[in-house]
């Protein structure tokens, strides 16, 4: 770790350990003339402190260096949980509605970590920022539009000049406002689960030039990302375009392939699924899969008369390993039963695909990071957004109604939305181990 007389120093303007072997937590600072910090490319650990950027039972007594700070680059270590930016902190200016730190940060570097949550909505409030690097965590939700619009009365649109947004798992759509970055010269925002076109404001920019050769002959979108149903061995020009097969995971944009892969049919998915969770070691061995097996026909399976898998339902059965997003393509799905087993790695997006999903219970299991947003707003599931008239909408579409976040419980799962006006319902609440 960073020894104690090195991070009491008073007037320490630049630490720079990059490319070392160093291993420990978060350094705590306390000069108030830091202004650059590059601890990258080394072996650090854990949560960044919940109040390195203030917090407002803290106050401006937080970190003090990042009154000063221009260079923050904490990239390629092992850093996980959420990006502490959400909220008031002690530093916000109630009356500019913006924080009044951070303002003179122009390299914002967390890449190549473990990172979950969404990117925060406050990083709107780096006015002088330049290059913002996301990519390569793991990282839900969509691109927030203070990236373009900025945050606080009379908000500009940041300065960026590069944004690193790929290898997450971010969803939603690329949004057009992007194109009124003045400053933009990169973007990549492939390797996430993005859907739609490109804007062609975006496309018009000459984005990534320093990257991909523009004397090759394809579309300018291409040079952003690659569009649905293409691949790419780095999700950026040159694209290979796809035969129409109705392939789901194709419907991504910059997609990371070295070839087209052929629509996968719910016996494979099923197969796939098998193997993932580590089926031959199932605690009911009844419940063992033959691979290539007609799908109907496997214990814990339900179908529609016309063949379609309906119903999924393996509780307490010693599943362990991630849950594959591929389930989330099971077009006729309505009803799925993980709980209580050992899954681990994070809940996809892909299920609000599937415009049947009615019951999802995967309570009593291993999961990380959060739920994805666009899961959050997706109707029927536990009955999310369906209840009575007048309903709070809080409690209407709530990701607590998917499952319960990490840290809180119900008897269910996950939060039950009020079947009576003016009801409560049931909600997650929060748990009394500290390990939860």
């Amino acid at each position: 770790p960073i020894p104690k007389s090195i991070t009491d120093l008073p007037n320490l303007e630049i630490f720079d350990v990059t490319k070392n072997d160093i291993i420990g937590t978060f350094p705590d600072f306390q000069s108030d003339s830091l202004m650059v910090l590059d601890i990258s490319k080394n072996r650090f650990y854990g949560a960044i402190p919940k109040h390195l950027f203030g917090h407002p039972e803290i106050g401006d007594d937080t970190a003090p260096y990042l009154k000063s700070i221009v260079k923050f680059d904490i990239s390629h270590n092992g850093f996980n949980y959420t990006i502490p930016l959400n909220g008031d902190s002690g530093f916000y200016d109630k009356e500019a509605q913006t924080e009044t730190v951070l303002k003179n940060l122009q390299y914002f570097d967390l890449g190549y970590n473990l990172l979950t949550g969404t990117i925060p909505n406050n990083i709107g409030n780096f006015a002088s920022l330049q290059g913002l690097f996301l990519e390569n965590n793991r990282l839900v939700g969509t691109i927030p539009k203070v990236l373009y619009r900025g945050s606080g009365i009379g908000a500009n649109p940041l300065p960026l000049v590069q944004l690193f947004l790929q290898g997450n798992m971010l969803s939603g759509t690329l949004p057009s406002g992007l194109a009124q970055l003045p400053n933009l010269k990169e973007l990549y925002v492939d390797g996430n689960k993005l859907t739609g076109t490109i804007a062609p404001a975006i496309c018009n920019k000459g984005l990534n030039e320093v990257f991909v050769n523009d004397e090759a002959d394809h579309d300018l979108c291409d040079n952003v990302v690659c569009p649905a149903n293409s691949i790419s061995f780095e999700g950026v020009a040159p694209c290979t375009r796809c035969e129409e097969d109705g392939s789901d995971f194709r419907r991504y944009l910059g997609q990371r392939d070295k070839e087209c892969r052929p629509k996968l049919s719910e016996v494979e998915i099923l197969d796939l699924f098998f193997d993932h969770t580590h089926g031959e070691e199932w605690l009911d061995q009844r419940y063992f899969w033959e691979a290539g097996s007609p799908a109907c026909q496997r214990p814990g399976i339900e179908c529609s008369d016309s063949g379609k898998v309906t119903s999924i339902r393996l509780p307490s059965l010693g599943l362990r390993g991630p849950l594959i997003s591929e389930l989330g393509f099971l077009s006729e799905l309505h009803s799925l039963d993980l709980s209580d087993n050992f899954i681990t790695g994070f809940v996809p997006s892909e299920f609000r695909f599937v415009d049947k999903l009615i019951d999802f219970d995967i309570k009593g299991n291993e999961f990380q990071g959060g739920i994805p947003v666009l899961l959050c707003i997706t109707e029927g599931i536990n009955s999310n957004g369906v209840g009575p008239k007048g309903t709070n909408f809080d409690l209407l579409y709530s990701c607590d109604n998917i499952a319960c976040a990490r840290g809180t419980y119900s008897d269910f799962g996950h939060a039950i939305v009020p079947t009576e006006e003016d009801a409560d319902g049931s909600q997650c609440v929060p748990c009394y181990d500290d390990e939860a």
